[in-house]
């Protein structure tokens, strides 16, 4: 699994805000996140958290995957302002 993190930060303080995770898919990458399902519509919700650990075990979680069993490698972090 290929993956990087995206730190989304404050154009003032340059302060982290949010951590999102990206997969090397393909054609490029993705934003990984989730849809909820309201009956009436759907809302895609992408993976966020401060801690990159917390997010990268929430990620696996969903997937039902886990850590001694698949190799992921890190790439560098993107910041966005």
């Amino acid at each position: 699994m290929k993956i990087r993190y995206v730190e989304k930060c404050s154009k003032v303080t340059g302060e982290v805000l949010n951590n999102y995770i990206e997969e090397k898919r393909w054609f490029g990458w993705k934003r990984l996140g989730f849809t909820i399902n309201m009956g009436y519509g759907s809302v895609y919700n992408y993976f966020n958290n401060k801690d990159k650990k917390t997010l990268l075990k929430e990620v696996l979680d969903h997937k039902k995957l886990c850590l001694n069993f698949i190799d992921v490698i890190e790439y560098p972090t993107i910041k966005e302002y």
